[in-house]
């Protein structure tokens, strides 16, 4: 199964369903998980934990992605399919205001995190790396509540984010292959449609490329108005 075909949750009984299964599974630490999946060696290993014993705050995941041991995406299927952590579609999942509310703007953005849904003990939580101690420890302070991390899509957490928090949500560019859609400016994007929505991207992401951007800023503005994009060029946003 590639990370692309990992199933990413959409409600919140699903999600408490995956949470309940995660507590029945032998817990492996990642670094034993990789290996034994046969994605990393066991020297490769003992390397990132040699080098994580000189700083604690870097993640192992992290480490072995910059020695180039592993990719973020096979971090994420064996967090998926070996250490049992769900993975969430914030794009379709219907947020729980009360927790929204029992999580700072800044913390947000801070940690890169989106709040799901909350109970009286408990807050889950959608996140870039479920495995940062760090930020599960912050929120855990912040709310008084036992923090149940979720994997989610960088980019759906800068959206999600600049939607229920404001402010800007910025997604670094990339180059990217030309498709149909950016080839024809014109085409009718239909609201709603998964083509259009990709073509709308695409459109977006080949515009910046195209005048030089390093980042994409997509401003969420307050009552129903549309979004404002911003690309920014060597320091300065050009609107």
């Amino acid at each position: 199964m590639s990370i692309l075909e990992v199933p990413r949750i959409a409600t919140r009984d699903q999600l408490d369903s995956a949470l309940m299964r995660r507590k029945t599974m032998s817990h492996l630490r990642l670094g034993d998980a990789l290996v034994q999946e046969n994605v990393i060696t066991a020297e490769q290993r003992d390397a990132a934990l040699a080098m994580q014993g000189g700083d604690r705050r870097k993640l192992l995941g992290e480490i072995l992605v910059e020695n180039g041991a592993v990719t973020r995406e096979q971090v994420r299927q064996v967090l998926a399919e070996q250490l049992g952590v769900p993975s969430v579609n914030l794009t379709r999942f219907e947020y729980d205001p009360e927790a929204v509310k029992a999580v700072s703007a800044e913390l947000a953005r801070k940690h890169l995190v989106m709040p799901l849904y909350r109970t009286d003990t408990r807050i889950a939580v959608g996140i870039e790396n479920p495995l940062s101690w760090e930020a599960l420890q912050e929120l855990e302070i912040f709310t008084g509540l036992k923090v149940d991390p979720a994997m989610a899509a960088r980019s759906d957490l800068l959206a999600a984010i600049a939607q229920f928090y404001g402010g800007i949500a910025e997604i670094p560019v990339q180059p990217v292959a030309q498709s149909r859609a950016a080839e024809s400016p014109n085409e009718e994007l239909v609201c709603g449609s998964d083509d259009a929505l990709v073509a709308l991207a695409n459109r977006m992401m080949m515009d910046a490329y195209d005048q030089g951007a390093f980042s994409i800023h997509i401003e969420s503005l307050s009552g129903d108005g549309p979004s404002r994009v911003h690309f920014r060029v060597e320091g300065t946003v050009a609107r």
